[in-house]
């Protein structure tokens, strides 16, 4: 069955902030390395601006033929990345690119921790419930304990601040 011409419709829409999109930031990757640029520059540039535009964390992953014959993965981490739980779905976004060289294909992968941002235009939204890792790691300022008491009667004190969001 054939598509008609006037039922087809596309849209574009241009994304907010470039660098919290992993999908441009994997072809950023992509596109310094078919430059011919070393990998670790090419990984640790594009980690340094998604970072200064407010990302809560970054990692990302180049395996594949580096240098020598031999295969291996380089690791390129920044700040703090969710891995579990349902606020993954919410919070990170990923992509995956390939390149094809001379030597081999070398894969690309591109994960950004997107901040939390109510307004819905840089971060994400998320509400509901927020994952209770989520809350804890990033809405609760833990303070050092304090012991009570002498002997057997002694006990530690945990305090724990929930930090009021001023919005």
């Amino acid at each position: 069955a054939r598509v008609k011409k006037e039922t087809v419709e596309l849209y574009a829409e241009r994304v907010n902030k470039r660098a919290l999109c992993a999908i441009a930031q994997a072809e950023s990757v992509r596109y310094k390395l078919l430059e011919g640029l070393a990998v670790r520059r090419a990984c640790y540039g594009v980690l340094r601006y998604i970072m200064e535009n407010d990302a809560q964390g970054v990692e990302i992953i180049v395996s594949g033929k580096l240098r020598a014959q031999r295969a291996k993965a380089m690791k390129f981490k920044d700040g703090y990345m969710i891995k579990s739980g349902d606020s993954v779905n919410h919070y990170v976004d990923s992509a995956v690119r390939h390149i094809h060289l001379k030597q081999g294909v070398l894969g690309i992968k591109v994960k950004i921790q997107l901040p939390y941002d109510p307004k819905g235009k840089d971060g994400q939204v998320y509400r509901y419930l927020m994952s209770l890792r989520y809350l804890i790691q990033n809405l609760i300022t833990w303070h050092k304990c304090k012991t009570r008491g002498k002997g057997k009667d002694r006990h530690h004190m945990l305090r724990i601040w929930l930090v009021a969001l001023a919005r």
